[in-house]
């Protein structure tokens, strides 16, 4: 890939975590996301998953 490409490439991924940033935190503070959704939430696992199902079921 020839270099002034790759300056425009890179312009474009420091566009798209912004606009990734903007959103999560849009749909974090409005409470679209259940609480049960842990799939691609950051701070959030399949181990919390699993031990909040235990919690649940005693």
């Amino acid at each position: 890939m020839p270099t002034d490409q790759s300056v425009c490439y890179r312009h474009l991924g420091k566009y798209e975590k912004l606009l990734m940033n903007r959103l999560r935190h849009h749909l974090s503070i409005t409470n679209y996301l259940s609480n049960d959704q842990y799939g691609f939430r950051s701070g959030r696992s399949t181990l919390h998953a699993l031990l909040r199902v235990k919690v649940r079921l005693g």
